[in-house]
């Protein structure tokens, strides 16, 4: 029974450890986006804009959505917050910054140490998910957002080429 108790929390935490990395990740596709955004607008502005040889409609339609790819990124990037579920996890900040630690105490020891660990375990693993789909459906609006905008700046920088 021991065994298997300590696999079941080498698993848990395997998952745990997995969705941080997954969490990473995110943040950095995020800080990704963000990056080309910057170098894509600021040739965009150094030749088009500049010159003022792209009409304004056109430069306010591009900055417009690489504005709302930029936000979306930027929101993946805000700290991991996950509302409270009303579990206490000893391994989530949020719970800690509310524990009461001799209530605390008092939980860890009626139960057992492994039960407590994995539930735990359970507690962290599902607000850590909560997070990584957060984290993704953001950086999902942020990508669709970014391709419109590079293909719209694309076509008014094509439509300006082939008029020549």
């Amino acid at each position: 029974m021991k065994t298997e108790v300590n696999l079941l929390q080498r698993s848990l935490a395997s998952s745990i450890a997995e969705l941080q990395r997954t969490i990473q990740m995110a943040d950095t596709k995020a800080n990704i986006i963000l990056v080309l955004i910057g170098v894509i607008l600021s040739l965009f502005f150094n030749f088009f804009v500049s010159k003022d040889i792209i009409p304004v409609w056109q430069v306010m339609t591009v900055l417009i959505l690489f504005s709302i790819a930029g936000a979306f990124s930027l929101s993946t990037l805000y700290p991991r917050i996950s509302k409270k579920s009303g579990k206490f996890s000893i391994q989530y900040y949020k719970d800690i910054m509310d524990m009461n630690i001799q209530k605390t105490m008092k939980d860890f020891s009626q139960k057992s140490c492994d039960e407590s660990l994995i539930e735990d375990y359970l507690h962290s693993l599902k607000a850590l998910s909560n997070i990584v789909n957060k984290k993704f459906s953001k950086l999902r609006i942020a990508y669709i957002f970014f391709a419109l905008a590079v293909i719209t700046k694309i076509i008014f920088e094509s439509s300006f080429w082939l008029s020549l």
